[in-house]
């Protein structure tokens, strides 16, 4: 599970970029709605490790209420709060452009959690400054 995540913006909405493999280990995907976005990245190269060239499936999850159900998941299982780094794509973000989630056959069979959104967003929101430059 990563600890920071890119948080996509333009002029109307937001999309925090978050690779497939979280939303499992936070069991969370089937409760992902359409209104989030699926792709791919390549990675970018981590310091001392060999640049990696394999696309990465990634979610871009909706700031309203996909976006609070990860962070919700990933509190319950124990994870730390997440930073996000601000990427601002211009007026019209080409995230409008990729495919609504939808969640594999397999990824169904993931017993979601029952989540705690009122305790969830309490604790999550002790901590303010959740973008980085």
């Amino acid at each position: 599970m990563q600890n920071k995540y890119r948080f996509h913006h333009d002029g109307g909405h937001g999309w925090a970029e978050v690779p497939r493999v979280d939303l499992v280990e936070a069991r969370v995907p089937s409760l992902i709605t359409r209104f989030s976005y699926e792709g791919y990245r390549v990675p970018l190269p981590t310091q001392g490790v060999e640049s990696p060239t394999m696309p990465v499936a990634v979610v871009f999850l909706e700031e309203d209420c996909d976006l609070t159900t990860f962070l919700a998941g990933c509190w319950q299982r124990g994870y730390g709060k997440p930073a996000f780094v601000e990427v601002y794509d211009g007026s019209n973000s080409p995230i409008r452009a990729l495919s609504g989630f939808v969640a594999t056959a397999e990824e169904c069979e993931i017993v979601a959690p029952f989540l705690n959104y009122q305790e969830a967003s309490r604790e999550l929101a002790t901590d303010s400054g959740w973008l980085s430059a």
